[in-house]
């Protein structure tokens, strides 16, 4: 374990469980839940999440926005299956190793087959990146196993 995963995570946060494949690769989650539709994620940046510049990769910001707006999209469907259609990105500033990083998602709007979702990722009092969504809401609800934080 580096020293940077060795930094306790704040109080109040509890982990998410984490699925095999690509959502295990990309680290350790932890959350807060908000509300109906309002997930609060978080996560410690280490040396594996960044890039040559020696800041938080891009495609890293990326993915922990569309883990939390996901999250929260799920949650505000009623544990429905759904998918990313779009996720409009804006870079505002950088993050790097040992930084707490923060993300919320907000269910803005849904229709039948549609989630609308807005996101914000920070650290400490820095905006890193915002981001707009759009996700597809599939069937019924999902299997009680396939069920996330």
């Amino acid at each position: 374990m580096s020293e940077v995963q060795a930094i306790a995570v704040p109080d109040g946060w509890k982990p998410v469980r984490m699925h095999p494949g690509f959502f295990m690769r990309t680290g350790s989650y932890n959350y807060q839940h908000q509300g109906p539709g309002v997930t609060h994620w978080a996560f410690r940046a280490d040396d594996g999440h960044l890039n040559a510049n020696g800041t938080v990769h891009g495609g890293m910001l990326m993915t922990f926005a569309d883990h939390v707006a996901g999250a929260a999209v799920f949650r505000a469907v009623n544990k429905r299956p759904c998918a990313t259609v779009t996720l409009n990105t804006d870079f505002l500033a950088a993050a790097k190793s040992g930084d707490w990083v923060e993300g919320v998602a907000e269910v803005t709007r849904t229709t039948r087959s549609l989630a609308f979702v807005r996101v914000k990722i920070w650290s400490e009092d820095r905006t890193i990146l915002t981001a707009t969504g759009i996700w597809k809401i599939f069937g019924e609800r999902a299997p009680k196993e396939a069920v996330s934080a």
